[in-house]
């Protein structure tokens, strides 16, 4: 049964319905529609769009990603699916593993793979990411791009320390301290999230994610007043932030202010149902 929504997938990946709904465009999950021509997605495209979103990086755009799973897809057997193989970028490479074998889709090259005799599991291939700590000519842009892959890599620690040589490069890089505040906030380490943020509305006042995302801390710590005005100069920079008119209207019902509570919540239930078409 698919079940799973475009607006339900965007909220579970963090991306926007009109990211999924091209990865349905390009033919890498094949969701069902129903009688109103909403996409329906099962939990294996689910775990698709997951591997897709994971493999995304500056060297390996959507485009190709989709193109090089199509074709993997193609070639392996009918009863086994895309989600039975471990999946991961090197630069720019995808490789492919699963219990017996390491290998190159685009080419269909098979990698001598020294883990396997050690391993009984399908083992997570490390990625060799750039290392800018010896190029004094390295950009903010360049720890930007560096803290990205650290991420994808999950490698936390080390995208918090490429983050903030971004911010010492250009004290004015709004993504690099909205990322960092992001990451910072995760760790509940909410008072240097919430400078973080401020430091990225700084730059740029109205950026409506630095203002969102401000308002969740405040919220976290306590302050509603402050997170409810952080949510209205979100709604303002951008009014179609479904999840700022959801938070603001579970303020408003906290302070009984119904009236604005209702307005916020039907908002944000028709921005919902928009996503899913």
């Amino acid at each position: 049964m698919k079940a799973f929504t475009t607006g339900q997938i965007a909220r579970i990946l963090k991306v926007r319905p009109s990211w999924v709904r091209a990865q349905a465009a390009r033919i890498l999950v094949a969701p069902d529609r129903t009688q109103r021509g909403h996409y329906r997605y099962s939990f294996q495209d689910v775990v698709l769009l997951r591997a897709a979103r994971r493999l995304c990086g500056p060297q390996l755009g959507t485009r190709r990603i989709a193109e090089i799973l199509n074709e993997l897809s193609q070639t392996l057997p009918a009863d086994r699916s895309l989600s039975s193989v471990a999946l991961r970028r090197v630069g720019s490479l995808i490789l492919a593993r699963d219990s017996q074998a390491l290998w190159e889709p685009e080419t269909g090259q098979t990698l001598f793979d020294f883990d396997a005799g050690q391993r009984g599991d399908v083992a997570a291939l490390p990625v060799p990411l750039r290392n800018y700590n010896v190029r004094e000519s390295a950009t903010a842009a360049d720890w930007f791009e560096l803290a990205l892959e650290y991420e994808n890599g999950d490698s936390i620690e080390a995208a918090e320390h490429a983050y903030r040589r971004a911010c010492e490069c250009d004290p004015d890089h709004v993504n690099s301290h909205i990322n960092l505040g992001r990451l910072r906030h995760a760790a509940d380490a909410l008072e240097e999230a919430e400078a973080l943020y401020r430091e990225a509305l700084r730059t740029d006042a109205r950026h409506p994610i630095a203002l969102f995302n401000l308002g969740v801390v405040l919220e976290d710590r306590g302050d509603d007043a402050a997170a409810i005005e952080c949510y209205k100069a979100a709604i303002e920079a951008d009014p179609e932030i479904p999840e700022a008119h959801y938070n603001i209207a579970r303020l408003y019902v906290r302070c009984s202010a119904e009236t604005d509570a209702i307005r916020h919540y039907a908002r944000y239930k028709a921005l919902v149902r928009n996503s899913e078409d």
